[in-house]
């Protein structure tokens, strides 16, 4: 039977993907779980495996398309199977993307009686009538979260998926940008890239949570002190430089446990506090950012932490981050120091209730012990979800924080 190949739904805040290149061509055998295509989406880039064993029989989606989640990207066919079926599974798919159920597309007539498997949808935990559903309308159960007993897919949710399906505007490849209606604009029109786009969509969504942002200066030489002292045996032991990103990433987990609030995220009138802590830190990459995260940062030393963000920030400017990677912080970190900002207010990663920023480091004269003193001075801007915390929890954090960073020696602990 012919099998479609669909844009898999990968995270909740996924709405879209680009084909970025094919790993196989029309005519090529499959086995199932064979890589087929990349698709960049969330500022990575995904493999979407083959759903069944057989022959590429169409690639419906081209490289550079953008494409819709569930989106049809290409056709296999059972060896020896007539191509009849292929054009049954693109009018379905078309007829889901206009908004018109599957069962009333218009087909040839010699293709009613074909029969169409979407994608592993036989495999997954659901209820016969689910199947029968999604059958009925070419969808891929795979891309449905179940909430029936044990994550089983039911009749509601695969309904509750089709009219979202429905009410989701299609999705075209890009098309050239029209030119300005001021006749006298002169400059340059840039198409967004993807990763931009949704660094757009993620910012829309940020500001619809009530954010305040407090502040408050620190002096960091004891934390650069610390470093330097033990760089080099650190080196030597652990054949890694020790940053700083690590002792911040420890410093957060220790405040948290001081002021558990912060370490949540709200779904509507409950708040979850989460007992581990995974520490997403901001990463500028080419046309944006991304955030990976380090996970169980809680019950992790400074020395695994270190490996750990070695080998994600290098691979997240290499682009090769997977999804699980960059999703589940339950806090956020974001340090501008190296662009030079001495002051700025950083936005909710949703669904995160609190991020900390960091500026960068200046020397300033300060008082200590009396004396007259430089310091070397930083302001940690933590900005919280209002409908969870108040400005006392935060004050509360960056106190403790700011306790953590002038006794460093604690993160090893």
């Amino acid at each position: 039977m012919a099998t479609g190949v669909y844009l898999p739904i990968w995270g909740m805040q996924m709405e879209e993907g680009r084909v970025v290149k094919w790993l196989v061509s029309e005519g090529d055998r499959v086995d199932k779980g064979d890589p087929l295509v990349e698709i960049e989406t969330e500022k990575i880039t995904n493999v979407v495996e083959s759903p069944a064993t057989g022959i590429v029989a169409k690639i419906v989606a081209k490289e550079g398309e953008v494409i819709k989640i569930t989106g049809l990207l290409a056709v296999i066919l059972q060896e020896g199977e007539e191509p009849a079926p292929v054009e049954m599974v693109i009018a379905e798919a078309k007829a889901r993307e206009g908004g018109v159920p599957a069962r009333a597309a218009e087909a040839p007539p010699k293709l009613k009686e074909a029969a169409v498997e979407p994608g592993a949808s036989a495999e997954i935990k659901a209820s016969p009538l689910a199947k029968k559903i999604a059958q009925e309308h070419g969808i891929d159960l795979s891309m449905i979260r179940g909430t029936g007993p044990e994550g089983r897919v039911v009749k509601e949710d695969v309904l509750a998926y089709i009219e979202e399906m429905r009410s989701r505007p299609t999705v075209k490849a890009p098309e050239a940008p029209s030119p300005p209606a001021d006749k006298s604009f002169e400059g340059e029109i840039i198409q967004m890239s993807q990763t931009r786009k949704v660094i757009a969509r993620r910012t829309m969504e940020s500001i619809k949570a009530p954010q305040g942002t407090l502040t408050r200066e620190v002096d960091l030489s004891e934390v650069l002190k610390f470093r330097k002292s033990i760089m080099v045996e650190f080196e030597g032991r652990y054949g890694l430089r020790l940053a700083l990103t690590p002792i911040f990433v420890k410093a957060v987990a220790m405040g948290v446990k001081e002021v558990p609030i912060l370490n949540s995220r709200i779904e509507g009138d409950k708040v979850y506090i989460s007992h581990k802590v995974h520490v997403g830190v901001v990463v500028g990459v080419k046309d944006g950012i991304v955030i990976p995260v380090i996970f169980n940062v809680q019950a992790k030393s400074l020395a695994e932490i270190a490996r750990e963000w070695e080998d994600l920030s290098r691979r997240a400017s290499e682009g090769a981050l997977k999804l699980e990677e960059i999703t589940g912080s339950t806090i956020t970190i974001s340090n501008v120091g190296n662009v030079g900002i001495d002051l700025f207010t950083p936005i909710l990663n949703p669904p995160e209730s609190a991020v900390l920023g960091i500026t960068r480091t200046r020397q300033r004269p300060i008082v200590k012990d009396g004396q007259i003193a430089i310091g070397e001075m930083t302001y940690l801007c933590l900005t919280g979800d209002h409908r969870v915390m108040d400005a006392e929890p935060i004050g509360r954090f960056l106190m403790a924080l700011e306790k953590i960073l002038q006794n460093p020696v604690s993160v090893l602990i």
